[in-house]
């Protein structure tokens, strides 16, 4: 690549390749060395051959001398390009659930034209230099990609919450393990782990009074029939009602009932005046309670919505809804403080994690102590009050 100058001011050439290699070398990349156990022996047996050698003066000895030598020495040219010149990108699943398996998946990239990378080994770092997982990598040729994976019972993800992802240190002792050679990529990410959920006992929906789907006598879009009347210009005509269009020689509208979900608010108290150990434990009883409740409702057919004090997930029933408040669940924390509850919505279903005391505005349908849900099996049950 040629450098012009113009007015003694340095001119660099734009490109798509200068500016791929800028943001490649933005990215801070450590490279380290350790002598290995093998390595340290081998250097040991090289100090002693030597030594021998000139004591004794036998060229069989030189010979095994300069070959320790050679290969040392061989290594350790060959062993820094291993870990150099290499893109690695990591792919977090898009949903962990605490307490189960989670893969993550490395994608390494060999840069070098000519010359392939050999027995890596990627180490997955958090924030915190916790090793999260390793993961092999046996040959990349010269311009190619590799994707390698792990999975991960790693008890970052045994609790709910935001995790996150601080660097990849690709290692390699390739060609004689004499030396480990390594490389420290800066790979931020994050990944949020959804709370654990459970089976909700049976019985509990005859708590709730039927079906989350119920039709009105009004209106509207349904199926069953609400009313017949004739036909005015410009309706529909998928609305015209045939069969007795053709039995009154006039064309008659068929008019439905319209069916409506019931709503559900869960309310999550997330606020108390001094949050001891002991709150905090019931604070994530209430919070999987939550989480099971929600998934429970929405399979049932129900408008589902949550709120806390921080934030409010208007009730509904789409395909993502789930997805929608399961993660508000995984950030939500207990905090300290007053707040007051005012909500129309109506009904409401409040699930407390303590005693059930805390000052609420709005008509409930009912009221949950998580204190009495206890888990058998996989099955959430509640135990009946004496």
């Amino acid at each position: 690549m040629s450098l012009a100058t113009t007015n003694n001011r340095l001119q660099i050439p734009h490109g798509e390749k200068l500016r791929q290699w800028l943001a490649r070398e933005k990215k801070q990349v450590v490279y380290r060395y350790r002598l290995t156990l093998f390595g340290f022996i081998t250097l040991a047996l090289i100090f002693i051959t030597g030594f021998a050698a000139i004591q004794s003066g036998a060229n069989l000895v030189y010979f095994l001398f300069g070959l320790l030598i050679a290969t040392f020495i061989t290594h350790g040219i060959v062993s820094p390009r291993n870990v150099r010149g290499l893109d690695i990108q990591r792919v977090l699943p898009a949903k962990v659930t605490a307490g189960q398996e989670a893969r993550i998946i490395l994608r390494i990239r060999n840069r070098h034209r000519f010359l392939p990378v050999s027995s890596l080994l990627i180490s997955d770092f958090t924030d915190k230099k916790a090793i999260v997982g390793k993961a092999p990598c046996p040959v990349i040729p010269p311009g190619e990609s590799l994707e390698t994976s792990y999975a991960t019972v790693h008890q970052i993800f045994q609790k709910r919450g935001l995790v996150h992802f601080r660097s990849a240190l690709v290692s390699s002792r390739f060609p004689f393990s004499f030396i480990e050679r390594s490389a420290e990529h800066e790979l931020a990410g994050e990944v949020i782990v959804l709370p654990r959920t459970y089976s909700i006992d049976g019985n509990w929906q005859l708590r709730l009074g039927g079906q989350g789907e119920t039709a009105h006598r009004r209106r509207g879009a349904g199926i069953d029939l609400h009313s017949l009347r004739e036909y005015t210009e410009g309706e529909p005509a998928r609305q015209i009602h045939w069969k007795t269009s053709a039995r009154a020689r006039r064309l008659i509208v068929a008019e439905r009932e319209r069916e409506e979900r019931n709503r559900i608010v869960i309310t999550l108290v997330d606020v108390v005046p001094v949050p001891t150990d002991e709150l905090k434990q019931l604070f994530e009883r209430a919070v999987t309670l939550t989480a099971s409740l929600a998934l429970f409702l929405l399979r049932k057919g129900f408008d589902v919505g949550l709120r806390t004090s921080t934030l409010t997930i208007s009730p509904r029933n789409d395909r993502d809804h789930a997805d929608r408040i399961l993660r508000a669940l995984a950030l939500v924390e207990l905090r300290d403080g007053t707040t007051k509850w005012e909500d129309n919505s109506s009904p409401q279903l409040l699930v407390i994690y303590a005693d059930g005391q805390a000052k609420m505005g709005g008509q409930y349908q009912a009221v949950e102590d998580a204190r009495l849900w206890y888990l058998d099996g996989n099955v959430l049950r509640k135990r009946v009050s004496s």
